[in-house]
């Protein structure tokens, strides 16, 4: 019996310390409240209006005088994508107009219904395309597409696309 007990006492030891081990690596150390949880910052576009048309298919400078200095800028081959802090919103600038256009929608500020076309300053209609989490419209107020992302909790983004595909 005593012999029978060593080598139990041993395995049930290595279970325990296993199970110790793969539980400590399953810990999710990532900060889910911070990114996702959280009130957007102040000022962005969650909460508030935005005219499209006082900046879309516009030059740097002229988008200049409506959101302001971006807060940084990055150059690819064939076009500049700049991002201006205080809305959160990011433009991608081909052929020197601001082309394709990302909202920050706030995520449960704002539904995703064609409703929520109103505060880009859009007309609201119907969608061409639905699907679990976008709402598409083509050629709507003169845009190639505008593109509502989001899912049960609201809008996340709206994407624009002025010209180009």
């Amino acid at each position: 019996m005593k012999r029978m007990l060593l080598p139990v006492a041993i395995v049930v030891a290595l279970a325990i310390a296993a199970g110790g081990f793969l539980m400590s690596r399953k810990t999710d150390r990532f900060d889910y409240e911070a990114v996702f949880e959280t009130a957007p910052p102040s000022g962005a576009a969650g909460g508030a209006r935005l005219d499209l048309k006082t900046f879309a298919g516009r030059t740097r400078d002229e988008v200049r005088e409506v959101l302001g200095e971006p807060q940084r800028c990055e150059p690819a081959e064939f076009s500049e994508r700049c991002r201006y802090g205080g809305l959160g919103v990011e433009i991608t600038y081909i052929g020197g107009k601001a082309d394709w256009i990302t909202v920050p929608m706030g995520y449960d500020a704002y539904p995703l219904l064609p409703q929520t076309l109103a505060t880009l300053g859009l007309p609201v209609r119907d969608p061409d395309d639905i699907s679990e989490h976008e709402n598409i419209w083509h050629d709507l107020a003169g845009y190639r597409e505008v593109r509502l992302v989001g899912g049960d909790q609201g809008a996340i983004y709206a994407r624009i696309k002025v010209a180009t595909r």
